[in-house]
């Protein structure tokens, strides 16, 4: 019993800290706030995270548990690249977007170039490589248009799939600007 109230505190810390992460980033997020929010004190948030900066590897960890989750479905799934690629940069779309542990992995990566692990590249390059294979993958099978050189062509996806990460930027800005460049770039215009 008390293990699971540990879990679901941990849990609801890691939440809390993803939203301020995600919102003023490692420096300007505060301990206080996070606590006050749940209702806890910094002791019992020591008793889970001996620090700061343990807290943002935690969240930064979550960030990447669900990338690596969404490239395992996509694995999975054995498609074209064309649909690998819309499958995948709508997935980034959706989670930089409304995810609140993924935007603020993204944010902890940028803004304190924290690694993970073995994770030798921040969590965005993560994203902009594997879009940049598919891209290249797809321009090759003839599904995205070849008139755009691939790095070019990556960076445009890979602005649009971050699109919902601009101050202001309303919740589904991503998911609408990649849509839009799908009809731009598909040869099909599928």
């Amino acid at each position: 019993m008390i293990q699971e109230r540990s879990v679901r505190t941990r849990k609801r810390l890691l939440a809390t800290a993803a939203v301020e992460f995600s919102a003023h980033g490692y420096s300007g997020a505060r301990l206080d706030a996070m606590v006050e929010s749940i209702g806890m004190t910094k002791g019992a948030l020591y008793g889970h995270f001996g620090s700061k900066q343990e807290l943002a590897t935690a969240v930064l960890e979550e960030g990447w548990r669900i990338w690596r989750d969404t490239l395992t479905v996509l694995a999975s799934s054995s498609l074209e690249p064309a649909c690998a690629l819309r499958q995948l940069a709508g997935r980034a779309a959706q989670l930089s977007d409304v995810d609140e542990a993924f935007r603020a992995a993204l944010r902890l990566a940028a803004d304190v170039r924290m690694s993970t692990g073995d994770e030798s590249v921040s969590l965005r390059r993560g994203v902009e490589l594997r879009i940049s294979e598919l891209v290249c993958q797809a321009q090759q099978a003839g599904a995205l248009t070849s008139a755009v050189e691939p790095g070019t062509l990556s960076g445009l996806v890979v602005a649009a799939v971050f699109a919902g990460l601009d101050a202001g930027a309303p919740s589904n800005a991503g998911r609408v600007r990649l849509e839009a460049l799908w009809q731009m770039i598909t040869s099909t215009g599928a």
